[in-house]
Order: structure tokens, then sequence, then C-alpha cells
């Protein structure tokens, strides 16, 4: 997928407000509210949580994550509320 597809949400999105842990393929995380990640990994099994230092932290509505590599592969949240862009 290109960037201008990835921009355009081309794959589509799904929203994600549960505290169960999803798996999949997502290049961009979107928070809706104020939300607080339990777990994110992305492609090699990597505990971003940890790399990035943000366990514990409040992602604030409309911050943006996107992967170092190539796709998040693994969330679950605490609170709150994100778009899973699809890649």
């Amino acid at each position: 997928m290109n960037d201008s597809s990835k921009m355009i949400g081309e794959n589509g999105g799904q929203y994600y407000d549960s505290t169960a842990e999803l798996t999949g393929f997502w290049y961009m995380i979107e928070p809706q509210e104020d939300t607080v990640i339990a777990t994110l990994e992305e492609t090699g099994d990597t505990d971003v949580m940890t790399e990035w230092n943000i366990t514990s932290r409040t992602l604030k509505q409309g911050a943006i994550l996107t992967p170092y590599r190539e796709n998040f592969t693994k969330i679950a949240i605490t609170s709150g509320s994100v778009i899973l862009r699809k890649s």
C-alpha cells in the first residue's frame, strides 16, 4: 500500500474499546478519547510500551501512533477507545 492509500484509509479501520487483547495488522492507531494502552506490540513481537516508555501513560485524543517497523500486531487497552487503521 502506498502512502496516499494509507492516508485515506483505503483498507478500512476498526473501532476498538475493549480490554480484551486483539491481534491484527494496523499501520496507525488513533485515540478517540484519552486512552491508556495496556499492551501494544509491533511486527517481530517488539513490546512498544516499554520501547517507547508509554507504560501506564494516558495518550490524548487526537494523538497518532505509527509503528517503527512494519505494523502493529497486538493491542489491549485499559481505558478509552481507538481507531485501528488496517494494513
